[in-house]
């Protein structure tokens, strides 16, 4: 019973750790985790109907996000880039690939700097946990050390069995000189 314990635990570390890591290594140039037109988003703080400490997973569809509705865009206004929420007051199509947006604010957002709609939008309460896991710490210490630990206890194992220990030697050896006097 310990030994299928042990085994669930281990390949639910497993998942998260392969999870982890593969969220990590898709991140795009503003540091936001993007599969294809997906993106996942951890809210810092509230923004809309999202609350703080969510994990939004947002599908990127321009041409569905109509005057009025809630979306999600990159803002590099700013000298550092943040995700923020706003309504969208206009839409403009620009060509059959391009739209762009004016948000409540009165900025203007090309469709590259939207990552979606509220109507594409799931929330789920993972986001500070993620968050955690994603950080440089909370990466190395959940999963780069543990990994780590075992690495080298199953290599000292390793080295344990193929290294013979010299007092089994002596041993063998032993009784062996004393038949070699009996019979001498």
């Amino acid at each position: 019973m310990k030994r299928i314990i042990l085994s669930v635990i281990a390949i639910i570390y497993l998942v998260i750790s392969i999870l982890m890591t593969s969220y990590l290594l898709h991140y795009n140039d503003y540091n936001i985790s993007q599969f294809d037109d997906t993106s996942y988003v951890t809210l810092k703080d509230k923004k809309g109907s999202y609350n703080a400490g969510s994990l939004l997973k947002i599908k990127k569809s321009i041409f569905e996000i109509k005057e009025g509705d809630g979306l999600f865009y990159y803002n590099t206004y700013n000298t550092s880039m943040e995700v923020e929420y706003g309504t969208v007051q206009s839409v403009e199509k620009i060509s059959d690939t391009e739209v762009t947006y004016m948000v409540e604010n009165g900025n203007y957002l090309s469709s590259q700097y939207i990552l979606g709609g509220t109507g594409q939008t799931s929330s789920y309460p993972l986001g500070s946990i993620v968050d955690f896991l994603a950080s440089r710490w909370g990466y190395l210490f959940t999963i780069v050390l543990p990994i780590l630990v075992v690495f080298i206890y199953e290599l000292y194992a390793l080295i344990r069995e193929l290294i013979p220990k010299k007092n089994k030697r002596v041993n063998k050896e032993v009784p062996h000189e004393e038949t070699q006097k009996e019979t001498e």
